[in-house]
């Protein structure tokens, strides 16, 4: 990334320099993370399905990204913001155990 921005620095517009350096100043479990997050295949994951053994205490790294804006808990969404096609992909992320305990909640039954 140094050389990169040494020398081509200047093709960057402001808000990629602005990404940049906020990431820079990540330390490099974090910055691990992201990338590992990153390369991931689709946009959500559980938690609990985000461990490495080279990236100590996952979950205080992931707030870390979190609260720098480099990721988001679903929790932290508005509902009316996530579409249909978003809310499928959280769907899919979930075992039956986990479908039946949101339909508890929302006070729906599943039909056979």
């Amino acid at each position: 990334m140094e050389s990169v921005l040494e020398q081509h620095g200047h093709l960057f517009v402001e808000e990629e320099m602005k990404w940049i350096n906020s990431f820079r100043k990540l330390e490099e479990s974090q910055q691990r993370l992201y990338i590992r997050m990153y390369h991931r295949k689709g946009p959500w994951f559980k938690m609990n399905s985000i461990v490495y053994k080279e990236i100590p205490d996952t979950p205080s790294q992931c707030d870390v990204l979190v609260s720098n804006d480099f990721a988001l808990y679903l929790n932290e969404i508005n509902s009316t913001d996530i579409s249909f096609e978003q809310m499928e992909e959280i769907l899919n992320l979930m075992n039956v155990s986990e479908l039946k305990s949101i339909l508890k909640f929302g006070n729906w039954k599943a039909s056979s």
